[in-house]
């Protein structure tokens, strides 16, 4: 075998014993935007897709899983790796408000991620209301993480838990994460903002499951 290939089989090695660098946000204050849009609208990429879809560029899993002291709310470790062949940027600030412009006439756009934990019997369940938000924008530095190909990044933080999952449960529920990634406009207008949504891919489940103590 050729030195070139050794050094290469050793690197990729490496790379993967590499822990993926963590984002701890569980202590970061939140800050929500000013001017919330009157008026929405939504679209998904994927509606009307014939067949199987196409595999995700995106692997999620859980890596820990605590109790935060509040029966409805979990401290969450969870990987996001990008699977794909091409880089991949994730938002990774929780305050909306730093994307927000100072005049309420610009219109501004940026991709925001939604993660979440369901109960594996409820994972069927639509997107629930509870979850944690994060936003990134080119224009804001700081706030987009770029992924190249097999590489991860770890989020740490604090995200509410549906209420099916509260204290009421006698045992101690088997969780799995979601992740869905959205290309979102704000455009002023003469009676508010106006939001538009576009989904960018299918909404992810997490590889695995992990308990969550009661």
């Amino acid at each position: 075998m050729s030195s070139t290939l050794w050094i290469l089989i050793a690197t990729a090695l490496a790379l993967q014993a590499s822990p993926a660098p963590l984002l701890d946000l569980t202590n970061v204050p939140v800050r929500h935007r000013l001017r919330e849009p009157v008026t929405a609208t939504g679209s998904g990429h994927m509606e009307g897709y014939q067949g199987s879809p196409p595999p995700s560029p995106v692997a999620l899993q859980i890596r820990s899983l605590e109790k935060s002291g509040s029966p409805d709310m979990a401290i969450a470790e969870l990987e996001i790796r990008n699977t794909s062949s091409r880089h991949l940027e994730i938002p990774v600030d929780p305050s909306s408000r730093d994307l927000e412009p100072a005049s309420p006439s610009t219109p501004y756009q940026y991709l925001s991620a939604y993660l979440w934990l369901l109960p594996e019997p409820d994972a069927e369940q639509k997107m629930p209301a509870t979850g944690l938000h994060l936003y990134g924008s080119k224009a804001v530095p700081g706030t987009l993480r770029d992924l190249p190909p097999g590489e991860a990044i770890r989020v740490r933080a604090k995200i509410p838990i549906a209420p099916t999952t509260s204290v009421a449960m006698s045992e101690a529920p088997k969780m799995r994460a979601f992740l869905a990634l959205f290309d979102e406009s704000m455009k002023p207008g003469k009676d508010g903002i106006h939001s538009n949504t576009e989904e960018l891919l299918p909404t992810i489940s997490s590889a695995n499951v992990a308990e969550f103590p009661l």
